[in-house]
């Protein structure tokens, strides 16, 4: 978690991760947001593009640059298409349930990884095989933005 009154971490976040929006006003909002999903949520990791918090049945995923973004937009469409996917790929890939809020944070169902060779075949064509189970014991991709 990070103290958002030591000014040194503020100093540390800008340079990770400010200016990476154009609008400096978008840079603030989202520190600010941070801040706030830290105190009222589990924490559960970040990566290149976004942190992810808990939320009971939920995952939220805050982007911390454009790319985050994108990702959240990509994953969000694919579950959308998920219907299309067997007949372009001859196999069905099944993706975790999503919504968009606001246009740039990911709201995603959440899930529990799984052992590697618990996971099925189509796992395989997943970055890293993000697949797990979801609450309806179902195999779900869970991280395949970008």
């Amino acid at each position: 978690m990070i103290d958002w009154t030591n000014v040194a971490n503020v100093i540390k976040f800008e340079n990770m991760f400010g200016g990476i929006f154009e609008d400096p006003r978008m840079n603030r909002w989202l520190r600010i947001v941070m801040h706030r999903f830290e105190q009222k949520f589990e924490f559960l990791g970040d990566g290149r593009h976004r942190c992810v918090y808990r939320h009971k049945n939920w995952v939220i995923k805050v982007p911390h640059n454009e790319a985050g973004v994108q990702a959240n937009y990509d994953e969000y469409r694919r579950f959308k298409s998920n219907k299309h996917n067997k007949e372009k790929y001859g196999f069905e890939v099944t993706y975790a349930r999503c919504r968009m809020l606001k246009g740039i944070f990911l709201i995603m169902e959440y899930v529990v990884d799984t052992p590697y060779d618990s996971k099925p075949k189509w796992s395989d064509f997943i970055d890293c095989r993000q697949v797990g189970l979801n609450r309806r014991n179902e195999y779900v991709a869970y991280d395949f933005g970008g």
